[in-house]
């Protein structure tokens, strides 16, 4: 009787410890990427998770009708700036923006890029670019690293859903 106690109560609390540890893990992921407030976070494959960014409404309009809207942070300003001043020839698109929707849009990713300080993400990123102003994210040494080089040639939207 004492054996099967025994074996219950530690059962029991390996069943507990690792429910705690689930719990407390959080966003941690098979990626273990950060979230926007540096928090580790899944790249979750099923609705763009880590590279999607639906924090700013007009922004996921405007840009995530065509596209996922990317994470204002994986680019810095500049990258941000020089995209929507050649919305023109947007990847080989004309994308037709008013005047008002486009600075709107660049506030917003602006004070949310790469270089904008608020996210650890963003920081890893400025330190792998260097001076350079990459405008596409599979220019983005971090990123090529990350995914191991296997980017050439696909989208984000081929994993990240």
């Amino acid at each position: 009787m004492k054996k099967n106690t025994l074996v219950s109560a530690v059962l029991c609390l390996v069943i507990g410890l690792c429910l705690a540890g689930s719990a407390q893990a959080g966003n941690k992921g098979r990626h273990g990427h950060e979230d926007r407030d540096g928090n580790r976070a899944h790249a979750r494959c099923s609705n763009g998770g880590f590279i999607a960014d639906a924090g700013n409404a007009d922004y996921a309009a405007a840009c995530g009708s065509c596209h996922l809207p990317y994470r204002a942070d994986l680019l810095p300003k500049a990258s941000w700036e020089a995209l929507l001043n050649g919305m023109d020839d947007h990847f080989g698109q004309a994308v037709a923006l008013e005047e008002a929707q486009k600075a709107a849009l660049a506030a917003y990713l602006g004070g949310n890029a790469a270089d904008s300080g608020k996210t650890r993400l963003g920081g890893k990123i400025m330190s792998s670019l260097g001076n350079a102003v990459p405008m596409r994210l599979s220019e983005v040494p971090l990123i090529i690293r990350e995914h191991h080089g296997d980017i050439a040639g696909k989208s984000c939207a081929d994993c990240h859903k």
